[in-house]
């Protein structure tokens, strides 16, 4: 079984060879991949493929992390160590995961989401030993304490699909917002010209009766009148405002609004999910400062804590021994 999967390897070497050969523009050029490289490999997407959109994002994530693995290359991060990163964050789990579950492309999305994360945190790291002081013993020290964002990487846009579009219920709720102004301002008018109303009628009632009034009772019954009648219209046109849109009366009108504000609200929070839609929530790796006089003040600590324990036992020992000569 061993000597078949070593043809096999050597014929797609020789094959990728033998194309090369032929092909002129070196960027056209095929190759192999390593799979001991601390890259990850993309993947071709073929015409019409059904898969392509999962692809893409597969592929926008191994290309986050090889783009990962270049800044820790220029960082001093060594070859053997980011083999290593990817065999333990990456390699590993997936093949575990497909051991127990199954191949699931979003599970195998979640763990390189993760080993972005913490290789861009594992970059932090270097940078910092680059100014670091060390100890007798080569350990670096610390002077505060250092904090690695280790968030694992978002998906990209195309993960997330399309976001939910609000125009349609927002102009519904303007729309409605705009009958209802209209019908407020009729309501409004129906109310000056009733306070209106009452003070005539309060007037005429103030001078029935008397002597000597006729042309002013004749005056408030023509101001009366007319404002009798400016009311009908005023409430007429109050009436008529639901119909003009489609309504049948301002309940109507008021219940067509409040369920288009609920359906707005609905968007807006789909909208907002859609926002935060695979936005990882903030993780960071904390390393606390480890300066010397900590660590004595540490040490001194457990040195004082030992030796009251010590006396402690001593005491208990003595304590002991003048028992046991009081029962002799």
């Amino acid at each position: 079984m061993a000597s078949i999967r070593i043809r096999t390897e050597d014929m797609k070497y020789f094959y990728t060879d033998l194309i090369n050969e032929l092909v002129q523009d070196p960027a056209e050029k095929l190759k192999v991949f390593d799979k001991n490289s601390p890259y990850l490999p993309t993947r071709k997407i073929g015409k019409n493929n059904p898969k392509a959109e999962e692809i893409r994002i597969d592929n926008f994530l191994r290309q986050e992390w090889n783009n990962m693995v270049d800044r820790a290359i220029v960082e001093g991060v060594t070859e053997e160590e980011l083999r290593f990163a990817k065999k333990k964050e990456i390699t590993d789990p997936a093949a575990e995961f497909i051991r127990r579950s199954g191949w699931k492309p979003e599970i195998f999305r979640t763990i390189l989401q993760k080993a972005i994360g913490k290789l861009r945190g594992f970059i932090q790291y270097i940078k910092e030993l680059r100014n670091a002081e060390y100890d007798e013993n080569g350990q670096p020290i610390f002077h505060r304490d250092l904090k690695f964002d280790v968030t694992p990487t978002p998906l990209p846009e195309i993960a997330k699909g399309k976001r939910p579009s609000s125009a349609a219920q927002e102009a519904e709720v303007m729309r409605l917002d705009n009958i209802l102004q209209k019908m407020k301002k009729a309501e409004q008018r129906i109310y000056a010209v009733e306070k209106v109303l009452i003070r005539l009628e309060k007037e005429r009632q103030n001078i029935d009766g008397k002597w000597f009034h006729g042309k002013e009772k004749k005056e408030l019954d023509q101001k009366i009148a007319g404002k009798q009648q400016e009311l009908k219209k005023a409430k007429a046109t109050l009436a008529g405002i639901p119909g003009l849109h489609g309504y049948e009366n301002a309940l109507a009108v008021k219940k067509a609004y409040t369920a288009a504000t609920k359906e707005l609200e609905e968007i807006r929070n789909r909208q907002k999910e859609w926002d935060q839609k695979s936005v990882p929530e903030k993780q960071y790796l904390v390393i606390r400062s480890n300066k010397p006089e900590q660590r004595a003040e540490r040490q001194s600590v457990l040195e004082q804590l030992d030796k009251r324990k010590r006396e402690m036992e001593k005491r208990q020992r003595t304590k002991k021994r003048g028992y046991d000569r009081d029962c002799l």
